[in-house]
């Protein structure tokens, strides 16, 4: 319903290599602004361009993003293959650290909810 805001390629950054799966993120829900069901990282983000990441739209339009968290841009360089489940990914999450990426993505992440 959104093409130019929904997206359909996103630039991640999986230890294990490529192609091993596609690219998860927990988006919450956007009824009440990502408020109650916070967003999460699931799988990592990249920032081989230095502090952004690359998104390819639904409308065939692609835009570098730049993370402005400093625990999302530690989450998109490591190169730990175990980081979804440990200490790199928690920090990502917290909510002391900042969630402004987080909820960009969740906002232009397509669900039902969210089309």
């Amino acid at each position: 319903m959104h093409p130019s805001d929904r997206m359909l390629w996103v630039e991640e950054c999986d230890g294990r290599g490529d192609n091993l799966g596609s690219w998860f993120f927990n988006p919450g829900t956007p009824q009440d602004n990502f408020q109650t069901e916070k967003p999460s990282w699931v799988d990592s983000p990249a920032a081989f361009h230095g502090v952004t990441s690359t998104f390819n739209f639904a409308d065939g339009h692609a835009e570098a993003h730049k993370w402005v968290n400093a625990s999302t841009l530690f989450f998109a360089k490591s190169l730990d293959q175990n980081k979804a489940g440990d200490y790199v990914s928690q920090t990502a999450n917290d909510p002391q650290n900042g969630t402004e990426d987080l909820y960009w993505v969740a906002t232009h992440y397509p669900t039902v909810n969210n089309p």
